[in-house]
C-alpha cells in the first residue's frame, strides 16, 4: 500500500461506520497475504534467499534509476 492509500483509510475511520472499515481492513490484508505468498513462491522458483533476494532487488532498484 502507498503512503496515500493508508491516509484515506485513516480518513475512513471518521467517516464511515465500523463495520464498512472492518470489511476494507480484511480485504487489505488479504491483498498483502497475497503479495507475501507471490513473494515466498518467486523466491523458491529462483532458489533465492531472504539475503539474495534484499541484493536482486537493489540491484534492480539501481537499474530502474539509471
Amino acid at each position: 500500500m502507498t503512503e496515500d492509500e493508508y491516509k484515506r483509510v485513516l480518513d475512513l475511520l471518521n467517516q464511515e461506520d465500523e463495520e464498512e472499515l472492518l470489511k476494507k481492513l480484511m480485504l487489505t490484508n488479504t491483498e498483502l497475504m497475497e503479495a507475501v505468498y507471490d513473494l515466498q513462491e518467486f523466491m523458491e522458483e529462483k532458489g533465492l534467499t531472504p539475503t539474495e533476494f534484499q541484493a536482486w532487488k537493489q540491484q534492480k532498484d539501481l537499474r530502474m534509476y539509471h
